[in-house]
């Protein structure tokens, strides 16, 4: 994975869009897993989509944070560890329509699913 391999250096972006490494630890194994994400900073906070291409299960990355919100991030070429909270209310919708602005087929992806793509906010300890 280019984006660990080189510290944040390359794939930071991609395709103009800002991705961030996650790591969690797996909820069955133990063992650390990594997963590239689009994401939108705000604040010194991190929101992310948990919408697995409008799939209807939820992704494993999200399933794992929901058992340990702690996790590693590497953003740009810092790593900092964070506290995961899945939003709701009004925060939910103000990070909802921030991300489908800047990555519209997150649109596409709730239209595909029945349940709601969830948001995830990284909050850095």
């Amino acid at each position: 994975m280019v984006l660990r391999v080189s510290s944040g250096r390359f794939m930071h972006r991609l395709a103009g869009l800002n991705m961030l490494l996650l790591s969690t630890r797996g909820r069955r194994t133990g063992q650390s897993k990594e997963t590239p994400l689009l994401y939108l900073e705000d604040g010194g906070q991190y929101y992310c989509a948990a919408s697995f291409g409008g799939n209807d299960d939820h992704p494993q990355w999200y399933l794992n944070l929901l058992s340990q919100p702690t996790v590693g991030l590497l953003v740009k070429r810092t790593r900092v560890t964070a506290i995961a909270t899945v939003i709701s209310g009004q925060e939910y919708s103000k990070a909802w329509t921030k991300l489908v602005g800047y990555y519209p087929p997150f649109a596409k992806y709730q239209n595909r699913t029945e349940r709601t793509i969830p948001v995830v906010r990284f909050d850095p300890l």
